[in-house]
């Protein structure tokens, strides 16, 4: 999960297929890169069902983005780096608005040139944070971070596999053959914080799974405190912004920018924005146990 601290910019999911089978037209270096017989092979199979509910059609979709995904990504390098020249080429003097798909190839190529991950924007959601805003990624789902600041909490695991838009290692066989293929519009990747508790200054951001959950609070000159009741499980808090104090029983722990605080199971907190300063904000995971 990844909550927005600034404005920030991502890839995540993959994109409801009828925009894939539409880009497939718009941007001829993405067919030429695939194939002419992936394409054809893709646009007959989900064309009509993109939104089946069907289960056998659901994962004969699947059997073909999975397909296209892996033409993409094993494509012969020299290949990718004529295609992408040509598209940056041809697109580059349109007037593409910020934010544009255009704009984001030509932004991408600027960062990471002839990077094969510059074509994943034709086939992932874009998706545009503000602060505060947050989204959750599935285990094996695709993602890629490529604007802003964000608190991300990820469940334990040795299992990150990169395979583009990255100086790091890559391993693609792995990439392609661990992914769901689950695909849909980016609004599914959308996870809407609620009030922790009813209160006033702390939003409760809690995924669909039981390994995490993330508390936002934000104190400000209009409440300059909050006790928290002790979580049955362990918790890790963060500060981003502001001054404060965290108090513990009889103990005080100043809070600064990039403080962070290991709380045990069961125990009551208070945090507390300092004198001098109108603003405190920290981030709290954790996790509940049974």
């Amino acid at each position: 999960m990844a909550v927005a601290i600034t404005e920030f910019e991502a890839l995540c999911g993959f994109r409801p297929l009828e925009e894939i089978i539409d880009f497939l037209s718009e941007y001829p270096e993405f067919r030429d890169i695939v194939g002419n017989n992936v394409t054809s092979s893709f646009i007959k199979t989900v064309r009509g069902r993109e939104c089946s509910k069907n289960v056998e059609e659901i994962e004969s979709n699947k059997v073909a983005l999975r397909q296209l995904f892996t033409s993409l990504m094993t494509a012969d390098p020299n290949n990718v780096l004529t295609c992408v020249k040509t598209l940056i080429s041809r697109i580059q003097h349109y007037d593409n608005p910020k934010g544009s798909t255009q704009e984001l190839l030509v932004r991408l190529n600027e960062q990471f040139p002839g990077d094969v991950g510059i074509f994943c924007v034709l086939m992932l959601n874009y998706i545009k944070l503000a602060p505060g805003q947050a989204m959750f990624l599935g285990a094996n789902e695709p993602h890629a971070y490529l604007f802003g600041d964000c608190v991300e909490c990820m469940a334990t695991s040795d299992n990150v596999v990169r395979a583009g838009l990255t100086p790091k290692f890559k391993d693609v066989p792995i990439l392609v053959n661990m992914l769901t293929y689950r695909y849909g519009s980016a609004k599914s990747q959308a996870l809407t914080p609620i009030p922790y508790y009813n209160s006033p200054t702390s939003l409760l951001y809690d995924p669909p799974i039981e390994e995490f959950s993330v508390i936002l609070t934000n104190l400000d000159t209009q409440c300059r405190s909050e006790v928290f009741k002790g979580i049955a499980g362990p918790s890790i808090f963060i500060i981003t912004e502001g001054k404060g104090f965290l108090r513990i029983e009889n103990k005080s722990e100043i809070l600064e920018p990039g403080s962070v605080f290991f709380v045990g199971a069961n125990v009551s907190i208070t945090l507390e924005l300092a004198a001098d300063c109108d603003k405190l904000i920290s981030y709290r995971a954790f996790c509940a146990l049974k």
